[in-house]
């Protein structure tokens, strides 16, 4: 990749968690500042949940959520201390948060604050009503948008995520997502992969999420954006505090327009970089956008070899 030229940031969401995520990075001052700053907000040892679980315990969205933000903000912080900035930034669900705290609409411990809300509310949710995730692959999404349409699902499962042309993800009640699952696969969905995460997350299952949630956004500190953030429940560059407020607001239930943000990401920039564990969103940018170069940077040997 060719840094003098234009490029976008992404930042990944929950389900790419595990112990000892970031762990190569141990040493670099930005890095350890940062964890130790998230410690520190929190209340509780956050930043050795990341490096040594259990994974039961980081698994819990109350755990997950503040990790990964914590986590993108510290790749964040080293990121920028060797790179030029980026034409624009984006982030999965939580991911999101990430992103704003990189574009400077939030400071790290407003997002922190934000984001414990956010996974305590969820946890309870997904306490209150069981629910799952599936991702549902290179299937014709007429066939699947439909079969979520009609009455036994209706209103039960969800589209969740639209992350790719190859790549659509439900969500929803358990049985009813079991049920539609069987449902595709009687008409012709082959590959349907249950997700792991604790709930069923932008549905209407987290309802009961909604309102605390939107009390905290609406009292918290934003700014307006110092490059533009690619927001999750249109797919649109944005840039002005209270556009973000209300889009972060509607972002819980509604579903993450990765698809769309892919395709404005890259009239931004034609390279993009996935700063978080594993390698989650640079696949499916590309899968929207071929022509786009990507590349994922989840440890501290991947970042030397880019510089």
């Amino acid at each position: 990749m060719d840094l003098t030229q234009p490029y976008a940031l992404v930042f990944t969401g929950q389900g790419a968690q595990s112990p000892g995520m970031g762990n190569t990075f141990q040493g670099l001052t930005a890095y350890e500042q940062t964890l130790a700053q998230a410690d520190a907000c929190l209340g509780y040892p956050l930043s050795h949940i990341m490096n040594h679980g259990p994974v039961e315990t980081l698994m819990r969205t109350e755990h997950a959520q503040p990790a990964l933000l914590a986590l993108g903000v510290a790749l964040w912080r080293v990121w920028q201390n060797n790179a030029p900035t980026p034409a624009a930034v984006a982030g999965h669900s939580l991911g999101e948060y990430t992103a704003l705290v990189a574009a400077e609409v939030l400071n790290f411990e407003t997002a922190l604050n934000l984001v414990k809300l956010r996974s305590q509310l969820m946890q309870q949710a997904c306490e209150a009503q069981p629910g799952g995730m599936a991702a549902v692959l290179k299937a014709d999404r007429e066939v699947v948008l439909n079969t979520c349409a009609e009455a036994p699902f209706i209103g039960k499962v969800v589209l969740g995520n639209d992350n790719s042309p190859d790549q659509l993800v439900l969500s929803g009640e358990t049985s009813a997502l079991q049920q539609l699952l069987h449902e595709l696969k009687i008409r012709g969905v082959r590959r349907a992969i249950p997700l792991k995460v604790s709930g069923a997350f932008h549905s209407p299952l987290m309802a009961t999420a909604h309102p605390a949630l939107a009390e905290a956004l609406a009292q918290a500190p934003f700014q307006d954006a110092r490059f533009p953030v690619i927001t999750n429940v249109d797919g649109l560059a944005t840039q002005t505090a209270e556009a973000f407020r209300d889009k972060l607001t509607r972002q819980l239930l509604a579903p993450v327009q990765w698809r769309q943000s892919a395709l404005t990401l890259s009239t931004h920039a034609h390279q993009i970089i996935e700063l978080g564990p594993g390698k989650v969103l640079a696949p499916l940018v590309q899968q929207s956008v071929p022509s786009t170069q990507v590349l994922t940077i989840s440890t501290r040997a991947e970042l030397e070899s880019l510089r």
